[in-house]
């Protein structure tokens, strides 16, 4: 709408204006009044010219986040898919080694499903060791007590011997 109001407004600029009376007398007062209408004019084509700009340099500003947002939005999409088709295979695995056969259904249950898996092999073994390493942990600090308390006695038999000395 505004080009088409300018392209109206160069036809009518260039025949004249015809309420333009400079023929007729030459008026300082009219004169200055004209000037400022064209700087009023110019002033506002120049803050119509600088909201144009800001509406760009706005627009420009929120896109480039947006964009950033969705390069990172689909690279982690991309790499949690990965993730899930990984897990499934390895659920598929250790359950092909447990002898159980699973539907596709049971996999996409065990793969959203937060608890880890303890079905076969590595799980029990780590299971069995963790437990082996609290016992062994246990003994230690039994053995720990039972050398401060044979340090305590060694000390009391060094003290009755002072006294008996």
């Amino acid at each position: 709408m505004r080009d088409r109001l300018a392209e109206l407004q160069q036809p009518a600029a260039a025949e004249g204006d015809p309420h333009d009376d400079s023929l007729h007398f030459d008026n300082p007062g009219g004169r200055a009044l004209r000037e400022a209408a064209e700087l009023w004019r110019a002033l506002e084509r120049l803050e119509q010219l600088s909201e144009s700009i800001d509406r760009t340099q706005q627009s420009t500003q929120l896109w480039l986040p947006l964009r950033r947002y969705g390069a990172v939005h689909a690279r982690h999409y991309a790499r949690e898919s990965r993730y899930q088709h990984r897990l499934k295979e390895q659920i598929q695995r250790q359950a092909e080694l447990a002898g159980i056969n699973l539907g596709a259904q049971d996999v996409d249950l065990l793969t959203e499903s937060p608890q880890g898996l303890f079905i076969v092999g590595r799980d029990l073994e780590e299971l069995k060791a963790k437990h082996h390493l609290s016992l062994a942990q246990a003994r230690q600090r039994q053995l720990l007590e039972l050398e401060a308390q044979m340090l305590e006695l060694r000390g009391l038999f060094v003290q009755l011997e002072g006294l008996l000395a």
